[in-house]
Order: structure tokens, then sequence, then C-alpha cells
């Protein structure tokens, strides 16, 4: 049971579309210190902090109050986190809501990590660090203090941290959050290992160093082998044009650039440990999240002063890092990365800067430090090691106080930096999104003349035209975030494809070679025959469970292989679901489940279908999804099926008599209704006639776009159109139709 009082109307809460920066919203307000109670029964909190074990959950209550809000769940989990921590006198914990509740969330979160810094006697160096991958558009977990309390014993003063999972990356990257997600720990060089994806599902001491977090039932790690052999094996001059489309490396040259000048010695370049790996399932490019970013500004353990380390020969010596590596060798990636050395300098890391973050945190959460009586049973740390800490050393692995840090690193990485060549214009990635009768194509384009860029459009690839972007009208319609956005009609509608890409300042071109989308739908004969999308007393899945389904019918005299077909709720997210390497017989039928229960067989879907929404087909022709087939919106009872009256036939109708993995009968009520109403010929060539007058009249292709209308007709032209599947729309009956030149 949840119960909330939330004291300000109209509070921003977290969003739920992606953009690119999300609020910090009610979990992780910046004004305030935060009070989160927790209640355990005394004998298992006593089991959890004396056993030393991260894995096991235990039931607590919990309630978050702050100055707006308080929000009590009575059943989440609770255990420790961490690995070294373990063993500290004050002790990191994870708040994880869906602990019992496989379906439990908070405020759109399933888990929150409670993080003391025991390490760092400012307890400010991780907040630094997070908010300034923030500031400059780097993707990762939002950030904020809290006062932890246990059967109401005051715990001391913790760092809020976002977990990073599914819904993170939903939130920050491409509105779906079920992209692979990779939890990359010691030793993640990036070292080729072969072309075999299962040989980085293990690592030297039997835990995964690349841990698939989500998408278990799969467990495929093609994509991430796949630019590991591209870091390792692609040459130099191969490398800038092949690289971008699998991976975000404008975003990483940032992050590289920023670690160095943090210190952040504990990641990937120095001792390859300590990041995400997300599979962007929009811009199809696998993005780099920074991650544990507490020993950073002047703490060490290594020995090393990170404030004189070479920016250009920064990895541990004698091992290869590949990423890293090309940073430093490929000219057009060298040059960004000075360029954003300096740039950070300018912009963030100066004394200016940093004294200003220092004295905001230390005043907000001083009081909290001062009562905190777990803060000195580390390391001995006093208050008044924690009031001089941005300008102090304490000595042992607290090499420098913050602001001395700060202004050593920066002097020496300026010293160090080599000439460079501003950029106008760079982008960082780019990717289509068909929505009804409109094409949106957007760009993350940074740079002084990003906003001179333009679209060029072309059905050939040869001949061009150019389009405006605008900065505005993207995925969050926000002005200002680096997304650029054409907004428009499909051109070229006679034409199979839509080449596009991005023409830059200087008459160059993103990316190397164009993308495209598909204009219009192919079908080679399987089609989807029959749709349940609320199942209580039919057909049962392995499990003998009543689960949800979609039919699938080989309307063929060959086999067809399921391999490189698609089923999605969401035609801006094709490959929602990959069908599995299976065959259909010739007239056969095959039963896809639509549960989300992956783990019960490869033929349970990855989402449900709710009442209005469309399921569609894909096949991959080209690298790129092409619509084969889809139906709906669908607005059916429980146990009725939504079904070809014929297999593969072009009429639908709804039957209370569902009949999965068998022939569809001529189904009653509803077809009925359209009896007296035929058009033909269909499949058809130039003109489509009808039974009968028509008040009006639609054709709707298969990106849900109208592509002809009419009124007051018994006939309509459709030599114009382009070959392929459309809908049949006169507001009575919708008929799938087939044009053929």
């Amino acid at each position: 049971m949840k119960n909330s009082f939330v004291f300000i109307l109209g509070l921003c809460v977290l969003q739920s579309r992606a953009q690119p920066m999300p609020d910090f919203g009610v979990v992780f307000p910046q004004d305030q210190v935060t009070n989160i109670y927790i209640t355990i029964d005394p004998d298992s909190l006593t089991e959890m902090l004396d056993s030393l074990e991260n894995v096991h959950e235990y039931p607590v209550q919990f309630v978050f109050q702050s100055q707006s809000v308080l929000d009590t769940m009575e059943l989440a989990g609770m255990r420790l986190r961490g690995n070294t921590s373990l063993s500290a006198p004050k002790k990191s914990f994870k708040i994880e809501f869906d602990a019992f509740d496989g379906n439990a969330d908070w405020f759109g979160l399933e888990k929150l990590n409670l993080v003391p810094q025991n390490n760092d006697p400012s307890m400010m160096r991780a907040k630094i660090c997070h908010d300034a991958y923030r500031k400059f558009g780097i993707a990762n977990a939002r950030t904020s203090y809290t006062k932890l309390y246990i059967n109401e014993a005051y715990m001391g003063l913790y760092l809020n941290i976002e977990q990073i999972d599914e819904e993170m990356a939903e939130l920050y990257f491409d509105q779906q959050g079920d992209g692979n997600l990779y939890k990359c720990t010691y030793p993640a060089s990036f070292e080729f290992l072969g072309n075999n994806p299962g040989a980085y599902q293990t690592g030297a001491s039997g835990e995964r160093t690349y841990d698939l977090s989500n998408n278990l039932w799969m467990d495929d790690y093609t994509k991430l082998a796949n630019l590991i052999d591209i870091l390792n094996n692609l040459s130099e001059d191969e490398i800038p044009c092949t690289l971008p489309k699998y991976f975000n490396i404008e975003d990483y040259i940032k992050i590289a650039a920023m670690d160095i000048l943090l210190g952040h010695w504990d990641n990937h370049i120095f001792l390859k440990n300590n990041f995400f790996l997300y599979e962007d399932e929009y811009t199809n490019q696998i993005r780099f999240i920074p991650y544990d970013l507490d020993n950073t500004l002047g703490l060490d353990w290594m020995e090393i002063d990170w404030t004189q380390r070479d920016i250009y020969n920064w990895q541990w010596q004698g091992e290869s890092r590949p990423l890293y590596e090309r940073l430093m060798t490929i000219p057009a990636y060298r040059n960004r990365f000075s360029e954003q050395i300096q740039f950070f300098c300018d912009e963030f890391f100066n004394e200016e800067t940093i004294s200003t973050k220092i004295d905001y945190w230390q005043n907000l959460i001083s009081e909290a430090v001062e009562t905190d009586s777990y803060y000195p049973m580390n390391f001995g740390f006093t208050y008044e090691d924690f009031l001089i800490a941005g300008d102090s050393a304490y000595g042992g692995h607290v090499d420098f106080g913050i602001l001395p840090y700060v202004n050593m690193r920066r002097e020496s990485a300026l010293a160090q930096l080599e000439s460079f060549t501003p950029s106008e214009a760079v982008v960082h990635w780019i990717a289509h999104r068909p929505i009804e009768n409109t094409l949106v194509i957007d760009a993350k384009i940074t740079g002084e003349l990003a906003a001179q860029c333009q679209l060029q459009l072309s059905s050939d690839g040869i001949s061009w035209s150019n389009f405006s972007l605008s900065d505005g009208s993207g995925p969050n319609m926000t002005a200002g975030d680096q997304v650029y956005t054409y907004n428009g009609t499909f051109p070229f509608s006679t034409q199979d494809k839509i080449y596009y890409r991005i023409l830059l300042p200087g008459n160059t071109s993103y990316p190397c070679e164009p993308r495209f989308l598909w204009n219009n739908a192919s079908n080679y004969g399987l089609f989807i025959n029959e749709v349940v999308i609320s199942n209580s007393s039919g057909v049962t899945d392995e499990s003998g469970e009543y689960e949800d389904w979609v039919e699938l019918y080989n309307a063929t005299s060959q086999t067809i292989n399921l391999d490189g077909k698609y089923l999605t709720d969401r035609s801006d997210n094709p490959d929602r679901f990959i069908l599995p390497n299976l065959n259909i017989v010739p007239y056969g039928f095959r039963l896809v489940w639509l549960d989300r229960d992956m783990f019960d067989g490869n033929m349970h879907g990855t989402f449900r279908l709710s009442p209005g929404e469309t399921i569609y087909l894909y096949t991959s022709e080209g690298g790129e999804p092409r619509l084969s087939d889809f139906t709906g919106p669908i607005y059916t009872a429980t146990n009725v099926a939504w079904e070809r009256t014929a297999d593969g036939g072009p009429i639908w109708a709804e039957t209370s008599s569902p009949t999965p993995t068998q022939p569809n009968s001529m189904v009653g009520l509803d077809e009925s209704r359209n009896k007296d109403f035929i058009l033909y010929p269909n499949p058809a060539n130039e003109v489509i006639r009808f039974s009968r007058t028509q008040a009006h009249v639609a054709l709707i292709d298969a990106t849900g776009r109208i592509v002809l209308q009419q009124q007051n007709c018994s006939s309509i032209e459709v030599q114009n159109l382009s070959p392929g599947y459309y809908i049949f729309n006169n507001g009575e009956v919708k008929i799938p139709i087939v044009v053929r030149h």
C-alpha cells in the first residue's frame, strides 16, 4: 500500500518521455536535504548489518519526506550494497521498491542507492562530478542529499543516487528503456576476444565483466561484440565513418575529457572499471554512462599525482585501452578531445565555478554532517575537516583539497594542451520516426554553427533536396536541447526509399553513407492473422496460463523462417520483439504470446497489447525495418478475437470463437454488417470500384498516413499510388487492399 501527500499542486514529477536531461523532480531536490525513514524488524536489521552480504532483501516500510512531499511505501526491500564498503561502519544501502512486487515502483523508480561517501571528508566530490556530467549533456544518475533514519535512529547523511536501469534509460535515451544495458566492471578494457559474442559473456573470475542487466532471456551480446571488433580491428581510415553507426563517440569524447580533468581514475580509461553501456533503440548506437564517481577531485589510492598526469597518455601504462587509444590516434577525435578539455576548463573546471559549488553544498549539508555520528568512524574525519575540505588535504588517500586539485590539474592540462581547430558543427546521432502522416527526423548537433545545418532528403541517394531543421521540435519539443528536427510531410511518395543525411557547414555531410527508411510496405506472404488482447478462458501457454496472443500465418507454398522479422506495438520501435529463428511451414500457423514472460520461451513477446493499440509485423531489408503487415487499432472484449475472415484475406472482423493455430472460419455478426458492401478488384492496379456509392472514403498507408480521400464516389483511382498495402476506411469497415502496377 502506498500513501502520499503532496503539498504543492502541480509539482513536477518524473517525466514519462525521454528528454536530454530530465528534471531532478520530487525524488532528487537540489535545494534541501530530505529525510528517509526506514522501519524494519529489529532482528532482520541485526542480521543484515552482521551478515556482510549484499544479496538478501529485507522487507521494510519506506517513508520519504521533503518540504513538499510526504510519501509512504508500506512494503519495499532493503539490502546492503557495495563490496569493499560492506565492512565499513557506515553502510551503503539499496532500496528496492519492486523487491516483493515486480510491478511496483515509486515515482517511476524501482530502486534507489543510499551511498555514505565514506572516503570523502567533503561529502561533495561525487555530487559535484555527477552535476558536471549533467551540465554538459552526459546522461548519468541524478543525485541529492538525504538524512537516513532506521527504526528512528539517525544513520547519517547519504547521497541519494538514481539507479542506472531500464527506467533511467527510458527517461534519458529512447523512450523505451528495453535496449541491452550492461554494467561494466574490472577488467572491462574492450579487449578483442574473438567474433563470437559468447566470448564476452564471462570474465576471468567467472563473473561477467560486461554484465547484462536486462533482456536476460535473450542474452544477446552481438552489438557489444561488434563494437569491440570495430575498435580493435578497423583501420584509422575506416573508424570515423564506421564507429558512429554503432557508438556515440562524440558523447564519449566529452566523457573522456571530463574523466581526466576530474581525476576519475576508477574508470574505464585507467582501471577498466565502473561504467554502463546502453544499446539505444532509437539511434541504434551504444551509449556510454559514467558511474561510481566518488574517487575523484584529489582522492587517490594509487600513489599517482593526478594533477600532473599527461592528458594524452592517461591510461594504465602497458595495457591496451582500444577506445581511448582511438581518441588519441585518430586526428579528428584527438582534435575534438583537445577542444573539450579547453571548453570544460573555461566553462566549469575552474576555481570560480567549483568554489561556488562547494559553498552551496557545504552550507546545505553542514548541519546533517555535524550531527552524523558515523561520519568519523571510517577515517577519523571531524566536522572541522569537513569545513576545510574544499581547501585542504586531509592526508592519506586525500592528497588535495578540492580547489587546490582543480587549480593544479587545470594548469597542467592547459600546459599540455595541443593546438586545435574549433568544430563548427558536430553530429552526435541522427534517427527517424514516422508519426501518423508526418516524417520526423531528429539529429543531435553541437557547435557554434549547428543551427546552420540542414536536412537533405533524396529518393535515390544521388539527387538531394534541402530542408530546414528546428531546435525546438525534437523528442521533447525543447528549444536549446541541441536536438534539431525535421517535422514534415513524406516526400517522394511513389518511391520505395527515402534517403537522409545532415548537410554541415562547408558542404560536408553526416553520416558518410546516407541512412534510409522504407517509404512503403512489402509483404512476402507472412501475415498477422488473428489477435486476442484479453484471454481468460481460451488457449493456454506452456505454463498453463491464459495469456494474450497473436497468430502468424504463412500464406505461401514455401517454408518461411522468422529470423529477421519483428513484432511491435509501436511503429517508432519496429524491433521491439525480435522473432526467433523458427520456421512456419507452408499454410501453417505460429502463436506469439503477448505476455512479457520471456523466460517462458522464445515465442513470448516483450510487450502486451491494450485496447486501442495496433500490432505491426516488420521485416529487416537492407539493414532497415520494413513494414510487412499490421492491424488495429483493436477494441475487442475479453475472449473475443480480431481475425481475418479467411486466412491471409483482406477482411477483418470480430469473433467470439477464436481459432488459434487453426484455419479461420467466416465469422458472423460483425461481418454480416458488411455483406452488402464489396470493393473490387483487390489487388488493384488502376481503379478500385465499390458495390454502392460511398459518402466518404480514405486510403491509409502502412505508416498511418492518409494518402487519398474522396467523397460521394463509387470508385477511386490508385494508379498514382506506390505499390504496397493500404487500409480502405469508409467509416464503417476497414479493409486491407493491395496496389500493384
